[in-house]
């Protein structure tokens, strides 16, 4: 922001962008110039004097400033002869003002008032000169030293932005005026770029969100804010900022600053706005030729409009510090800085400083290139154990949280860091560790694809690099599998196994598309590194590095920028072309702090939060690495707090200290189809019963939900890719818990090998929960407990309709979810039953959750919950392998149809076949004639069924109870049908036995009403077994 008179014509022509004034300008600003400035040049008008304006700094060229001089002669013509109007115009100085009253009283009655000198402003040259004098001076003292031009700046800033919001007065417990909800203009509509997590429920809800964590109640923690006193966050805005990181930017690029003095001038304003940070507020990013001021200003940056910087959300806020920067130097632009790093000085320090620390890492990292074709299985698994946890401890060098140049004792701290990881010290600061089961998961067969998500450039780049090349070289050649994993995935080798061969891995590094964050690594980071790395005098790190540039050359190495990592918004908001790359992968490295955060949202999650539920959303299986440099975890044990808090009360969560490798593979995802959840218990049940559940049971059915969903994914394209199998195979040796297909199960069906394979999916699904105590199916002889601290019983038919697989006819998956029994009687968690299967027995209408998969040309899921109104319908999304919801299912009370084997009809009871005669004449209740429809799969007749009405069935006793006619009577009568068994509602019938059958009829209510009334003269079969 600038005060521009016309002779400076030729200035405004070479700036761009707008300008912040100097006090100089300020205090000798002419009102009457301020006031003769055309209104379609000014952004803001000033509410009171002596606050600048917004003029665009664009130039009227020549033609423009003709018109502006013949403007004002016309009006000057106009006027004369008039009364002089009085000026009402404030003077900024007393002597000047008492001159020009004396003045304009005795030529009150002359000729037309004389032109005033025209104001010229100081040599910018010069005043550059002494600001940069000064900076050298005072590298803490901000821009703006003197108080008044301070004030004059934060008056000013409300007023340069439309979308400000009024402060309100009265301060917050914290003692920080709060943005006050008032009309305010509404920004401009965002594109259909993504969809924000932004529901109708609030800004931590997630409902109608596409991708978010699994949460009990739909509501996410609050957002990190930075308006607490104390706190590293409000540090971090309120000082860090300004003081430590924008002071460094402007000492360490002051002869490049000296090219441009808009981006002098607009680095004065920004470090104007963090000086009073608890009242200047966020404005747009402006259009400065970056390809991402789009998605800033209408998704990310959208909701926060107005608010103050220690208001907003703070990694928010940070993100947008840093853009303000780039913004300022015009990277994006064509000027003197277009693409000029301005971290590139504290980059190449932190490089240089960890010589020591780099010389002692290449020896270790060069032996294991060499000899790892060579080494077993749980050698190269010990060594990439190895590796990951130097690439952890290397997330301690962040340059952005170190004095300037790089932090002094850079090498010191980064071979301490080396030595922490070598040694296995550093494995006691661990809060959570799973690096051992990620180097195992790294040497599976079916995983060849690793992304590597990086973080800072320095030592800690050359750490990723190294775990990068550990993965290249551990995965050539044959691994003897005499003890460990034999790296097929289904755990640990027994002796016999072959060896272990593997695909040729392909580490993928995804960094930023620009600078951010001081230290970040960008694409030319990662080759400048490497080319310093080859060019070493050491001959170890010269290998090391040409090792590198092979894998570069090659392929085996990818370099992959993308602005969307220079963003803060979440990792479940990422672009969707973003979220594929990372769906590519078959295993993802998560590095750094501000990529966690960016994993949990930055949101106040409790630190005992599963990280499997706060990482469910995640596209593909996830390990994160990361020292604790800001306020918030998930993952970790009580007792691991408590034990941090005791060695380190007040710095455990920032100083980067400790550490946590989090390892999660295959995350849930299926956050529609757990969102069911959160309906158990909303509404009364059919019986007129409120239900009883707490949040932390809602959540465990959401993981149990989410992990059914799952398996229903793998089944369905296990089934996809399966070639048709012989109806006549099966294995001769008997079925148990490890899965071997056996010519019959418990309930004498022929077993498939794809029923057992289904089962196996289904069991283990559950079994990762820790939700699941009991488990029962059809493939399973006896009741299995698969989590002694679970909460409920699974009972399921893992893949109903087998037989009908080799005439690729539809299959489906029934399931049915109850609580654990407990004494209700003493109110203690102590079990009713000794007897395992008791759990599995109870009645249908003692239900929390049910539910069906149909495999067809389309697959589909649909799941109840009790109390949680009508059942909700999903399809598979080919896209991204997640149930999307469709819609609530209904069962019309009537239909026209019904499903039944016609050529059992001879075998049929009396009452049924009179009841079948009668409507397929039309002369039943409703006088229409029905249809018969029977496919021959329970799940696809009753899917069938529910859309369109009718009913379906058998008149045997031939379904099971337990695991497939429950869970379809909870699923009707959720969505106004009926189920019977010829005499009384299929519900409310006890059970004896885990597979013990019967008859059914369900679908529309009164469909199943008018043939259940045949019962006197017989509607149900006696237990008859056809051969096909």
């Amino acid at each position: 922001n600038i005060l521009l008179s016309a002779n400076q014509s030729a200035r405004r022509r070479r700036l761009r962008g707008m300008i912040l004034p100097t006090p100089s300008l300020i205090a000798r600003a002419s009102p009457s110039r301020v006031a003769s400035l055309p209104r379609s040049r000014l952004l803001s008008a000033p509410p009171r004097p002596l606050v600048p304006l917004v003029v665009r700094c664009q130039g009227l060229g020549e033609k423009g400033l003709k018109k502006v001089a013949e403007k004002k002669r016309r009006a000057a013509k106009a006027k004369a002869g008039a009364p002089k109007a009085k000026t009402s115009a404030v003077k900024t100085a007393k002597a000047k003002a008492a001159n020009t009253k004396e003045k304009d009283s005795k030529e009150k009655d002359s000729k037309a008032p004389t032109p005033r000198k025209k104001y010229a402003p100081p040599a910018m040259d010069e005043q550059l000169a002494r600001e940069t004098e000064e900076r050298a001076l005072h590298k803490a003292t901000p821009f703006f030293a003197d108080t008044d031009a301070m004030a004059l700046a934060a008056a000013a800033l409300p007023d340069a932005n439309p979308y400000a919001k009024p402060l309100d007065p009265t301060p917050n417990p914290n003692g920080i005026a709060r943005p006050r909800i008032v009309a305010t203009p509404t920004p401009p509509a965002p594109e259909e770029i993504f969809v924000p997590l932004c529901a109708p429920d609030g800004p931590n809800s997630v409902a109608n969100a596409a991708r978010a964590p699994l949460v009990a109640d739909g509501k996410l923690p609050d957002s990190i804010v930075s308006d607490e006193e104390g706190t590293w966050a409000h540090d971090t805005v309120n000082r860090r900022l300004r003081e430590d990181i924008l002071s460094r930017v402007v000492s360490d690029n002051k002869d490049a600053l000296k090219k441009s003095r808009v981006a002098t001038t607009a680095l004065k304003a920004l470090e104007a706005e963090l000086s009073i940070a608890a009242d200047a507020q966020i404005r747009p990013v402006r259009d400065d030729g970056g390809a991402d001021v789009e998605r800033w200003n209408k998704s990310i940056l959208a909701p926060h409009l107005g608010t103050t910087l220690l208001c907003a959300p703070w990694l928010v806020v940070e993100f947008y510090f840093y853009r303000r920067v780039l913004e300022a130097f015009g990277y994006f632009g064509d000027g003197p800085l277009a693409l000029h790093d301005p971290f590139s000085a504290d980059k190449n320090a932190g490089l240089a400083a960890c010589a020591d620390a780099t010389a002692a890492l290449a020896p270790r990292l060069n032996a294991f290139a060499k000899s790892a074709a060579t080494k077993d299985l749980d050698q190269r698994v010990s060594s990439l154990k190895l590796f990951a946890l130097v690439s952890l401890w290397g997330n301690r060098m962040d340059l952005s949280i170190w004095p300037e140049g790089g932090g002094g004792d850079a090498g010191g701290r980064s071979s301490d860091a080396l030595n922490e990881a070598m040694s296995g010290l550093g494995e006691e600061k661990l809060l959570h560790d799973d690096a051992g089961e990620a180097a195992a998961f790294l040497l599976r067969r079916d995983v060849a694809n690793v992304g590597i998500v990086v973080d800072n450039a320095g030592f800690e780049l050359v750490c990723d690099l190294a775990l990068a090349d550990a993965i290249v070289c551990a995965r050539r050649g044959t691994a003897a599998t005499a003890t460990g994993d034999d790296g097929d995935g289904s755990g640990p080798g027994d002796g016999s196994d072959p060896p272990a061969t593997f695909e040729d891995a392909r580490v993928t590094f995804h960094v930023k598309g620009h600078p951010t964050f001081v230290s970040d690594a960008m694409d030319k980071d990662v080759r400048g590194t490497v080319y310093v790395m080859q060019q070493s005098e050491n001959a170890e790190i010269a290998a090391m590095g040409r090792r590198w540039a092979t894998h570069l050359s090659t392929g085996a190495w990818v370099i992959a920028p993308n602005n969307a990592w220079a963003q803060p918004q979440p990792l479940w908001d990422l672009p969707s072309d973003v979220f594929d790359a990372l769906r590519a992968e078959d295993v993802v490295v998560l590095k750094g702090d501000a990529n966690y955060r960016r994993l949990l949202g930055d949101r106040r999650w409790d630190f005992s939060s599963r990280f499997s539920d706060v990482a469910a959303y995640f596209p593909t299986s996830l390990l994160a690495l990361r020292t604790l440099k800001a306020e918030i975890a998930c993952g970790i044990a009580a007792e691991q707090v408590e034990r941090a808090k005791r060695e380190n009360p007040h710095g455990w969560l920032v100083s980067g200290a400790y550490g946590v490798a989090q390892f999660l593979e295959k995350p849930a995802g299926h956050l529609e189809v757990a969102s069911v959840a959160w309906h158990w218990g909303a509404e009364m049940d059919a019986a007129g019963v409120r239900l009883d559940c707490v949040d932390t049971e809602r959540l465990e059915l959401a993981r149990v939900l989410a992990a059914l969903a799952g398996a229903c994914v793998e089944i369905s394209k296990t089934l996809r890719r399966a070639p048709p199998p012989d109806p006549d195979a099966s294995s001769s040796e008997g079925q148990g818990a490890d899965g071997a297909a056996a010519p019959t199960n418990a309930t004498g069906d022929k077993v498939k090998k794809l029923d057992v394979l289904a089962n196996a999916l289904v069991r283990d699904a559950l079994h990762a929960t820790g939700c699941v105590r009991y488990y029962a199916s059809e493939e399973e002889k006896v009741v299995v407990e698969l989590d002694s601290g679970g909460a409920f019983v699974v009972a399921c038919d893992p893949l109903d309709g087998s037989r009908n697989l080799d005439a690729s006819l539809p299959t489906g998956t029934i399931f049915g979810v109850h609580r654990v029994l407990k004494d209700a009687a003493e109110n203690e968690e102590h079990l009713i039953h000794d007897d395992v299967e008791a759990h599995a027995l109870q009645r249908g209408s003692a239900l929390v959750a049910a539910g069906y998969a149909s495999y067809s040309s389309a697959t589909n899921l649909v799941v109840a919950v009790a109390g949680g109104g009508p059942a909700t319908e999903f399809t598979l999304s080919e896209t991204d392998a997640q149930f999307k919801r469709v819609g609530i299912l209904s069962c019309p009370p009537r239909g026209q149809t019904y499903s039944l084997n016609d050529a059992r009809f001879a075998d049929w009871p009396q009452g049924l076949q009179k009841y079948v005669a009668k409507v397929r004449e039309g002369k039943g209740e409703t006088k229409k004639k029905y249809s018969g429809l029977y496919v021959g799969s329970l799940v696809t007749d009753f899917h069938r069924t529910l859309k369109h009405g009718g009913w379906c069935g058998n008149p045997r006793p031939h379904l099971r109870m337990v695991y497939e006619a429950n869970p379809l009577a909870f699923i009707a009568r959720a969505c106004g049908g009926a189920a019977s068994d010829g005499s009384g509602a299929t519900l409310n019938k006890t059970v004896s036995g885990v597979h013990d059958r019967a008859p059914l009829f369900i679908g529309s209510r009164e469909d199943v009403e008018e043939v259940t009334s045949y019962a006197a003269y017989g509607v149900t079969q006696a237990a008859t077994e056809y051969e096909v």
